[in-house]
């Protein structure tokens, strides 16, 4: 065999490993290494990548020399077992790769432009796509790939990757259509929404369901992040892994069983609304958040569509039901009918209509509604958001209107992420209702006044968070809310914190102060803060309703 030195070209060193590869394999020599087959090295892949990332994970750079040696290993032990049967050569898979390495970087190899990183990635993802249609129309088709699934955005990630890392494949590639949520908030929206899902289904087992019996299974962006922060930020995502990995333990139940389940369900509906937007003639791209329009509505028909969402939403009986007529008036005086579309449909709207206050005029909104399956995701916001836009454009200076002070997450939209402040109570507003939502208890009402100039707003708008105040009452309520108001039995309970909540409201909005903060816990109890507001923004007596 050739003599190499540290001299030697990299492509004489490569070709050496090459040789002695094929070597170990030939009759006479390693017993085992000729024993193997694709199968049977398939382990020591997947334990060879790992420790790579250990090395690497431990800075160990002279470690890391061994171990990616030995990663390179694995590619030449399946070249040479292809190379046998006749299937491909290692040449080949050199071929392949260098001539990937070129298609997809036109930005370097070509005329493209790609400025940036992300540039680069669009770019990328153009060029697997078009690939992935050319070997399609040329009827080359992965093996095990679904004929019904191939043109799918999803095609390609492997189901056989550890459930973690598919799940991030699988959400990446959604997000690259536009199937993602537009911030942070959105997301931890969600997992709250998911928690309290979670907490519901728990309240069904007996006490002494939940109590350990050792029984559990055993260990079980886009953002630009600053070094310095990232390292903090990886650990608490970690431990925020570990501890729902930790719930799945005390359960009794697989984590990685639980999650590849659920990028299965994921899988399966991402693909049903890709047949439907294909039979409609439409891509993944035209049907995302971002193509959701904003629109005030002057058509019949889109009033007729409000109507018709309001039902839904709230499930309200006929006789309850906003009118179409005052939808028509409202757009006739001078209101606002806002509406949320998905293309032709209409996914969410507002109603307001004007009205006057010590002799200015004002605007009242009257509702919103946003269909289920868009909520969570600042929908509702935006259209309050399009609202103030319209409002300050014809030079309203005040929004008002109300809201359940036993709904936990209107109060936190309506105090945190808008900056409304409330100073009236109204006690039993629309009488009784048949709306489930409301639990056969009075209809009493906070009334959100919406200052569109005030500091409070520009700043919460511009910064992302309300001025802070010195709490001078709080009022509490608990999780268990909606519960109560679900059930007969906890009905009474659920009059009862109404009734203990409502005097302390009428009290301090009688002693000056102001709802302006709202605090929620880990476990769904809020908090509503009261103190004292310094802006003289005020159209008439506090009292007055």
């Amino acid at each position: 065999m050739t003599d190499f030195t540290s001299s030697s070209p990299t492509g004489q060193r490569f070709e050496r490993a090459v040789s002695i590869m094929a070597r170990l394999r030939a009759p006479g020599g390693c017993p085992w290494d000729r024993e193997q087959t694709f199968d049977s090295i398939k382990p020591y892949t997947l334990e060879e990548t790992y420790e790579v990332l250990e090395a690497i994970d431990n800075r160990d750079w002279k470690e890391l020399t061994g171990e990616l040696g030995d990663l390179l290993l694995q590619v030449l032990f399946y070249s040479q077992m292809a190379n046998e049967q006749g299937m491909f050569s290692i040449d080949e898979v050199l071929d392949r790769l260098s001539s990937k390495l070129v298609d997809r970087h036109p930005h370097v190899f070509a005329d493209v432009k790609a400025e940036t990183s992300s540039d680069v990635l669009r770019n990328w993802e153009a060029l697997k796509a078009e690939e992935k249609k050319k070997r399609l129309q040329a009827g080359g088709a992965k093996q095990g790939e679904r004929p019904e699934n191939q043109h799918s955005v999803l095609a390609g990630v492997s189901a056989a990757i550890p459930a973690l890392l598919e799940a991030y494949k699988l959400s990446s590639r959604a997000a690259h259509v536009g199937f993602d949520w537009p911030n942070l908030d959105g997301l931890f929206e969600k997992l709250e929404e998911e928690t309290e899902e979670l907490q519901e289904q728990l309240e069904k087992l007996p006490t002494a369901g939940l109590q350990s019996k050792n029984e559990g299974i055993a260990g079980a962006g886009r953002l630009q992040i600053p070094e310095e922060l990232r390292g903090k930020l990886e650990e608490e995502v970690g431990d925020l892994f570990f501890v729902l990995v930790n719930i799945a333990r005390y359960l009794s139940l697989d984590p990685e069983s639980a999650l590849r389940k659920t990028n299965r369900k994921f899988k399966r509906r991402f693909q049903w609304i890709e047949e439907q937007l294909s039979a409609a003639g439409r891509e993944p791209q035209q049907a995302s958040m971002e193509s959701i329009v904003i629109r005030k509505c002057h058509e019949l028909d889109e009033m007729r569509a409000c109507v018709a969402l309001q039902k839904e939403v709230w499930n309200f009986s006929d006789a309850e039901l906003v009118p179409l007529r005052l939808f028509v008036v409202a757009e006739k005086i001078g209101g606002q009918i806002i509406g949320a579309f998905q293309g032709d449909e209409m996914i969410g709207f507002a109603l307001a209509v004007p009205g006057a206050r010590g002799g200015h005029a004002y605007l009242h909104s009257q509702m919103l509604a946003v269909r289920k399956e868009y909520r969570n995701a600042g929908l509702g916001r935006s259209i309050k958001l399009f609202q103030r836009d319209d409002a300050l454009a014809r030079n309203f200076e005040l929004m008002e209107w109300t809201f359940d002070p036993l709904e936990i997450k209107n109060a936190y939209l309506n105090i945190e992420k808008l900056g409304a402040i409330a100073r009236r109570y109204a006690v039993n507003q629309y009488g009784i209702t048949s709306s489930p939502l409301q639990g056969g208890l009075p209809t009493d009402r906070l009334v959100a006044e919406w200052w569109l100039k005030s500091k409070r707003v520009l700043r919460l708008l511009c910064n992302g968070s309300r001025p802070t105040f010195e709490p001078v009452k709080e009022i509490t309520v608990p999780a268990e809310i909606y519960e109560w108001k679900a059930s007969p039995e906890g009905r009474l309970r659920a009059q009862e914190l109404q009734d203990r909540n409502r005097e302390e409201f009428l009290k301090a909005f009688s002693d000056r102060l102001a709802l302006l903060g709202y605090e929620c816990d880990q476990k769904g109890n809020g908090k509503f803060l009261l103190g004292r507001w310094l802006e003289n923004w005020e159209y008439a007596a506090i009292g007055e309703k």
